[in-house]
């Protein structure tokens, strides 16, 4: 096509207007590409948004999953024996009472 074209006296000016709207690789024209970056872009968004929302500790409620594991140690202790009843309801209270502080 290229020698098609310079033997008809055209020049390279429709050549050169052709390479100019393929876009990288010369496989789509450039609006193509901005369409599909403008697509990764929101994909990319919408699965960390989706990442974050299904994690099991959002950033807020990383001191209410200590204070349940505390608790459920705590538990575990008492009912090992390990801690008397007047010790686990001290502690108990201790832990639950921190909201308040």
């Amino acid at each position: 096509m290229v020698a098609a074209t310079l033997r008809r006296g055209l020049g390279l000016a429709p050549l050169l207007a052709l390479s100019a709207c393929a876009g990288p690789a010369g496989l789509f024209p450039p609006h193509v590409w901005d369409l599909l970056g403008g697509l990764v872009v929101i994909l990319g968004l919408l699965a960390v948004g989706l990442w974050w929302m299904s994690s099991d500790q959002p950033l807020s409620r990383r001191g209410d999953r200590r204070r349940r594991l505390a608790l459920e140690e705590l538990d575990r202790r008492y009912a090992a024996g390990d801690i008397g009843r007047e010790e686990y309801l001290q502690r108990k209270l201790d832990l639950l009472d921190t909201d308040l502080r």
